[in-house]
């Protein structure tokens, strides 16, 4: 029996923001970002942030969180999250967060067995007369189990 997962995204923002270049690449992404969740997910030694994988159970909630600690001024917020898998791992296969982004965004996995690379969209925003946003993508795996 299976069960809901939260996956957890923890950004330094304000490094990740001033970081150079932009767009961050993957380096920077790795540094400054990561990923857990509530079902032992891992990244495998010696690989990158996008290897990270979870554990989702057909027809339970998954839940993308984003861990507000230490932020400082700066905002980060979920855009979306996005599976292009064909059948798609979740319903809908683009979970968009309401206008402006979201700390937090659900849905529910459609699938019991493979695995498959999707797309987590955020944005980091400095509020204030010099701020703006900046958006970044990490694209970690799922692994669908009954």
């Amino acid at each position: 029996m299976g069960k809901p997962v939260n996956i957890t995204l923890s950004v330094r923002a304000s490094a990740l923001y001033n970081a150079n270049p932009q767009p961050s690449d993957q380096t920077a992404l790795d540094t400054y970002c990561g990923l857990e969740d509530n079902n032992n997910g891992a990244i495998p030694p010696g690989e990158t942030l996008n290897d990270f994988t979870s554990q989702v159970y057909k027809d339970q909630l998954v839940t993308w969180l984003i861990n507000n600690s230490g932020t400082d001024n700066y905002q980060v917020k979920i855009l979306s999250v996005v599976n292009s898998s064909d059948p798609p791992f979740f319903n809908p296969s683009t979970i968009s967060a309401p206008q402006g982004g979201a700390a937090s965004v659900n849905g529910t996995c459609n699938v019991n067995s493979g695995s498959d690379t999707y797309t987590i969209n955020f944005k980091v925003t400095l509020p204030g007369s010099k701020g703006g946003t900046k958006n970044y993508s990490l694209d970690p795996k799922l692994g669908g189990n009954p």
